[in-house]
């Protein structure tokens, strides 16, 4: 049922529902002057049906606008979900930027979207509506792959923009976007060849320390280019055309990833995102991200020794 919702309700629709209920109504008055009883009953109960319509369109639109009870919250976040792309062409990405979202920056989240959340987007589509969130998916990865380089190692190409007007200064690859795209590859089960491309790119990458380096450090940080670089070498196994020697030197990058995590927390026991040191909610971002990741440490590598 869920992948038939329907888009938000335009702002006028219920505004015009209330004003037909209002026209019928204020035509009452003139049918008991005139003793047309007949009319007054016919346009009483068309006053009724428009009335209960308008009421119904505007629980609907408040509902599909504002915040839903909490009961509804799941429901409410599917329909986001399902209802991405808003509109334009770049949005075919299925995501948003994550750092300008949290810097309240929405508009610019939307122009100029990053594959961060995708990764969250595409799996909870994938989860909720199954095989009818495939041609959402097969347009984030279109538009991924408009947005790479045409041979090995495929990275993403991302812009480098001027943090004012926000115009394009530069155009060079973006290994954690690249990171992230494999994420979803490998979860959904597509693009083998360029998932390979990229496992081997992240063993090619990876520093002596275990983590990769952020293209621009002003901008970026290593915790979240370790993070998905990590993830994705937990997910490397599930591409079949991997060769065996690739995934024993991929169970050891990983263990050296997740280790490189685990070193990274900050003296309270958190993650920072090293970008927005001067935020409140810096470290709530990076911790909620990481965290999940700690828990493969041990269970992953276990699994990897039982699988040589």
């Amino acid at each position: 049922m869920l992948n038939r919702l329907p888009r938000q309700l335009p702002d006028w629709v219920p505004a015009m529902a209330w004003f037909l209920a209002a026209i019928a109504a204020g035509g009452l008055w003139t049918f008991p002057a005139a003793s047309n009883w007949l009319g007054l009953a016919l346009t009483a109960a068309v006053t009724v049906v428009l009335v209960l319509a308008a009421a119904f369109l505007q629980a609907w639109h408040s509902r599909s606008h504002g915040r839903p009870p909490v009961r509804g919250d799941a429901e409410h976040l599917l329909r986001l979900v399902w209802d991405y792309p808003l509109r334009g062409r770049e949005q075919r990405s299925w995501a948003v930027k994550e750092s300008a979202v949290l810097l309240g920056k929405m508009a610019t989240a939307q122009e100029h979207p990053g594959l961060g959340i995708a990764i969250i987007t595409t799996e909870v589509a994938s989860l909720a509506f199954g095989d009818a969130a495939d041609t959402r998916i097969d347009s984030l990865v279109a538009w991924a792959v408009e947005q790479s380089e045409v041979g090995p190692p495929f990275r993403l190409l991302a812009s480098v923009r001027d943090p004012i007007g926000y115009a394009t200064i530069e155009v060079k690859p973006d290994v954690r976007h690249t990171f992230a795209f494999g994420i979803v590859l490998l979860r959904t089960g597509r693009e083998q060849a360029r998932t390979a491309e990229f496992v081997r790119l992240a063993l090619q990458s990876q520093e002596e320390n275990g983590g990769w380096l952020p293209a621009d450090p002003k901008a970026d940080s290593g915790v979240f280019v370790t993070l998905y670089g990590a993830e994705l070498l937990c997910l490397a196994p599930q591409n079949p055309v991997l060769p065996r020697e690739v995934l024993c030197d991929v169970a050891r990058a990983r263990t050296r990833a997740l280790e490189w995590l685990i070193r990274s927390r900050e003296p309270d026991g958190l993650w920072s995102t090293g970008v927005f040191r001067d935020r409140p909610w810096d470290c709530a971002a990076a911790t909620k991200a990481v965290r999940p990741m700690e828990s493969l440490r041990g269970r992953r590598s276990n699994a990897a020794d039982r699988s040589r």
